[in-house]
C-alpha cells in the first residue's frame, strides 16, 4: 500500500497486477502515477508526455 503523492488517497496494488514503470490513474484525484518499485510500493507523478511539434 502507498499513498497518492498528490491527494494522499491510499492505493493498494499487488505486484502481479502491474509492472515497474507502468502508469495508471489515482482512483481518487485522477492524477497519472508511475510505479517505481515494490516492497514497499513506491509511486510518483508520471512525467508529462512530450508533445510532438
Amino acid at each position: 500500500m502507498a499513498a497518492c503523492p498528490l491527494c494522499q488517497h491510499p492505493i493498494v496494488i499487488a505486484e502481479f497486477d502491474v509492472d515497474r514503470g507502468e502508469i495508471f490513474a489515482c482512483p481518487s484525484c485522477g492524477e497519472e502515477l508511475e510505479v517505481l518499485g515494490f516492497d514497499p510500493l513506491r509511486l510518483v507523478r508520471s512525467p508529462p508526455e512530450a508533445e510532438e511539434p
